[in-house]
């Protein structure tokens, strides 16, 4: 999922390592914004967006000195196929 693909209203899930939610938010026009714990600094943290089965890994640096972008690559949903 890309912002150029613009999907709004797709609920993202944050989880630590033991997949424990650190909290969720909704994107919007292809974009979501969550602030991530100091305390996960350094840390990989899981993030699941359940409505594209979509689950991948990030590592937070240590120091983040800005933003952290994450993309997730998106594909055409596969659309059920109705025969008369």
């Amino acid at each position: 999922m890309s912002p150029a693909e613009g999907i709004t209203g797709l609920q993202i899930f944050f989880l630590d390592q033991t997949y424990a939610r650190l909290g969720s938010t909704y994107t919007q026009e292809g974009k979501a914004e969550f602030c991530i714990p100091v305390t996960h600094y350094g840390k990989t943290i899981l993030i699941d967006i359940p409505y594209l089965q979509l689950f991948g890994t990030v590592q937070v640096p240590e120091q983040p000195n800005q933003d952290l972008e994450i993309w997730f690559p998106g594909e055409p949903p596969t659309l059920p196929l109705f025969l008369p």
